[in-house]
């Protein structure tokens, strides 16, 4: 028992680790905040950069020989407590900054936050015992972050998607301070398990943050993705993803495939008698409808203008079927009209084949009398059909 004892890290090795361990994290995220900046130029990264800054010189401080020699120094105290608060005002502000753009109210409320700091400092030193030769009681601007923390609860909170992630790191900043007073006024900041456990929790604080950094930097990511493979005003996947999926579909052999093809009726004319917003509604209602009908069977996409396509995988659907079911939807549903073309992808036939196909029958449905789906496979077996190219 005492041999497997000797391996537990006693309080000091405890805090050591830990403030060494804060230190490689501040460096590792300064240097993918600015790394992220000169990509995405956004000031959240820069007020990161700065904050996490302040912390580390901190904990360099801390760990260097002048702080020992330093420690009963009030300026120096007030000023190492003064920092981190400044260093925490900054962190909230790059957190907001990640999801919204600031507007003159906020920025002003952030600005009178930093310009708390100087008088938490004034009050710290009015207000510490002329006797006393003991750094850390610093109260005024301890408690002065705990006002910044709830503040923050009701300014940062509500207007950001990591809501829970971001509380439990107010918590525990929270917990932070809470344990470095109760260090400060009870031992006097002797207490080495005390000491260590706000180590511990500050590091933990840190990794919050840190995991709020990415995770923000994965939604960018993916919100830079989908928009490149959708379209913006109908949702739908966007042509040239389509003509991607439907080519890496066709890839593996005999495989099935069947384009549905639609075009809105008199779009143009809508556009000009309702105007464009109505138009958008109604194109962005038949989209919704597509979706609807094929998310179980394939893609549905945007091919360009009124034509949207529908992109079906599944040879157990009948997509003559399918598209009369979308025709009368969205016939019922929006008030307007779709002429539709189906074409079955079948050996030796490219991508452009199976949508010149589809374009071709659904052209027909158009000189037809429109608001019909029509199957190239009957074109082909007709004698005579219209042709766009005739």
């Amino acid at each position: 028992m005492n041999e497997f004892l000797m391996f537990i890290p006693d309080s000091y090795e405890t805090a050591a680790f830990s403030v060494y361990c804060l230190i490689y994290l501040m460096i590792i995220m300064i240097t993918l905040a600015l790394r992220v900046y000169t990509r995405q130029r956004s000031f959240a990264y820069i007020w990161l950069s700065i904050g996490l800054a302040l912390v580390l010189i901190d904990r360099i401080i801390m760990v260097s020989d002048y702080s020992h020699a330093l420690l009963t120094q009030h300026w120096f105290g007030i000023g190492r407590a003064s920092m981190l608060a400044l260093s925490y005002i900054l962190l909230n502000l790059a957190v907001l900054r990640l999801y919204k753009r600031m507007n003159r109210r906020m920025r002003n409320r952030f600005i009178l936050l930093a310009a708390g700091i100087p008088v938490s400092a004034v009050l710290s030193v009015s207000l510490m015992p002329v006797e006393s030769t003991h750094s850390g009681l610093y109260w005024p601007t301890i408690v002065y972050q705990m006002i910044c923390a709830l503040l923050c609860y009701f300014w940062v909170a509500p207007r950001i998607n990591q809501r829970i992630p971001y509380l439990l790191g107010l918590l525990t900043y929270n917990l932070y301070l809470v344990i470095l007073m109760l260090n400060a006024y009870i031992y006097e900041s002797g207490n080495d398990f005390l000491f260590s456990i706000t180590q511990v929790t500050a590091l933990l604080f840190y990794s919050i943050l840190l995991l709020i950094f990415f995770e923000r930097i994965i939604e960018n990511l993916q919100s830079t993705y989908r928009t490149s493979i959708t379209d913006g005003l109908t949702g739908l996947y966007n042509k040239r993803y389509m003509y991607q999926r439907m080519n890496q579909w066709f890839n593996h052999r005999n495989r099935y495939g069947a384009l549905i093809f639609c075009d809105l009726d008199n779009f143009k004319r809508l556009n000009d008698t309702e105007g464009h917003m109505y138009a958008d509604e109604v194109l962005k209602k038949t989209a919704h409808i597509i979706r609807e009908e094929v998310e179980e069977y394939g893609l549905a996409g945007r091919f360009g203008g009124e034509e949207l396509i529908a992109f079906i995988t599944n040879k157990h659907v009948n997509p003559v079927e399918l598209a009369e079911s979308i025709r009368v939807r969205i016939e019922q549903e929006t008030g307007a009209t779709g002429s539709f073309g189906i074409s079955i992808h079948k050996s030796k036939l490219t991508v452009d084949d199976l949508v010149q196909q589809a374009d071709e029958a659904m052209y027909s449905s158009k000189q037809r009398g429109k608001n019909r789906v029509t199957s190239f496979d009957q074109l082909s077996n007709a004698s005579h059909y219209p042709s766009k190219s005739s």
